[in-house]
């Protein structure tokens, strides 16, 4: 499958000639603020600003049309598709159950709405959350496009090598994703938690233009999760094991928190050394934790072997949990009191924090922006944030970052809108840094600090 990626030209997602380069809405239009523009209404909008967002034009393929009068036989569907297959579905509200819903198995299978609008097509475990799992990706260049998954005990999406063999090309885009029991969307190795040289990874997946929700009624169902006993907060938003060279990008999570004194895991988080992600464009508000890359000191974890033995001579610890990856152009917002973390790296080697807003206020009370221990050795530039602190002994190039924030330099960031009111000019120019959270270009001297050019 042809990658999907992002062209600031057209201000829009291209996945080969599959993508209708189309607004993905009513057109109706908002007010700009004057530093942004780009402002339509879309269909699966997630993002401010959301002209970074079209509709996937219709794959080629053998259609296979589903109704939710098949709502009982998605196993059977998914189980009886062929490589290439799309399975198209039509508008309307499937109740699933069971244990894995559906079962993606074959390469290159297409799961879409026929109207492309994810609200009009919803794959729902119910209140009681009876599927365990929803939508399971075993198989390369799976593509999961314009739905609405949600309400699984579990997994709502769930990544999963069973094949014996790695997966890649896997594209989520313009999917609505609410209220997981666990984990939102799941990616493991064959062999987690440890990482022998015979496990086979989940790589090169790009999730994109998508929502990551937790309502209140979801909130209150995590404690009592029969699969949670052990940690009563078990949920959040993408947890990705040991995962190279995903692209994140114009998301908007929000609501990942639990009400119980339990710590949600974070709405975006990779690690047990996980490699060169981008993590770029999305909106993030009121989540307990915002963007990680590895978790902890390393103790009782395996790294992920590459061949080209990636730092080698910049270790200090033996391990490492994440190498490399772009942390870039993030809106973060929280006023809620269980935040722990807006931005958080631990034991992250390369990675590269730039050009991100984190802003928290009211009883949020944990650390806009932090990077942790020895094999920490990260660029933080240009971050417009109420703090960028070292912990346990990090090393980092630290500058152009602006710390000093009030609520009175953003548009709405109790809406997680925290496009500036006048511009700031504090920042310096970073290579490959030339655009800002809604493809307006950066001053090419003295660009704005934080995620928007003013």
């Amino acid at each position: 499958m042809t990658p999907l990626y992002y062209d600031p030209r057209m201000r829009a997602w291209s996945l080969g000639l599959a993508v209708a380069l189309t607004a993905c809405g009513d057109g109706a239009s908002s007010p700009s603020d004057g530093g942004h523009s780009g402002d339509g209404a879309m269909v699966d909008a997630p993002v401010l600003g959301g002209g970074n967002c079209g509709q996937l034009a219709m794959p080629t393929g053998r259609i296979v049309d589903v109704t939710p009068s098949q709502a009982g036989q998605l196993g059977s569907i998914a189980a009886a598709a062929q490589a290439g297959d799309v399975l198209r579905l039509a508008d309307g509200t499937y109740p699933v159950s069971g244990d894995v819903v559906m079962n993606l198995s074959k390469a290159n299978i297409t799961l879409i709405s026929a109207s492309r609008n994810a609200s009009k097509v919803i794959l729902d475990g119910g209140p009681s959350h009876g599927a365990r799992e929803i939508v399971q990706a075993s198989a390369s260049s799976i593509t999961i496009a314009h739905v609405t998954i949600r309400n699984a005990r579990d997994h709502l999406i769930h990544f999963y090598p069973g094949g014996g063999a790695d997966l890649h090309g896997i594209v989520i885009y313009g999917v609505v994703l609410e209220d997981g029991g666990q984990q939102f969307l799941k990616s493991n190795t064959d062999q987690s938690p440890q990482l022998p040289q015979n496990a086979h990874f989940v790589d090169d997946v790009t999730i994109a233009c998508s929502r990551f929700t937790m309502t209140a009624a979801g909130r209150a169902y995590v404690p009592t999760n029969p699969s949670n006993a052990s940690y009563p907060c078990y949920t959040g938003g993408i947890d990705a094991h040991a995962a190279r060279g995903w692209r994140v990008q114009d998301n908007r999570f929000e609501g990942i928190y639990c009400d119980v004194n339990s710590l949600a895991e974070h709405a975006i988080h990779f690690w047990q050394t996980g490699r060169d992600q981008v993590i770029e464009r999305n909106v993030l508000v009121n989540n307990a934790r915002g963007i990680g890359l590895g978790l902890g000191d390393g103790t009782g974890l395996v790294e992920r072997p590459y061949s080209d033995n990636p730092h080698a001579a910049d270790k200090i610890d033996p391990y490492v949990g994440n190498y490399d990856g772009l942390i870039a152009n993030n809106m973060i917002y929280a006023d809620i009191a269980r935040f722990d973390s807006g931005i958080s790296v631990e034991q992250a080697m390369g990675a590269r924090i730039v050009h991100n807003t984190v802003f928290r206020a009211g009883a949020a009370q944990g650390n806009a922006i932090e990077y942790r221990f020895e094999n920490s050795l990260v660029e933080l530039r240009n971050n417009l944030a109420n703090e960028v602190r070292p912990r346990d002994m990090p090393r980092g190039t630290v500058d152009h970052n602006v710390t000093s924030v009030t609520a009175a330099m953003f548009v709405a960031p109790a809406a997680g809108d925290l496009h500036l009111t006048a511009s700031n000019d504090q920042g310096a120019p970073i290579t490959g840094i030339t655009t800002d959270l809604d493809g307006d270009p950066r001053s090419a001297s003295t660009p704005d600090v934080g995620a928007d050019e003013k």
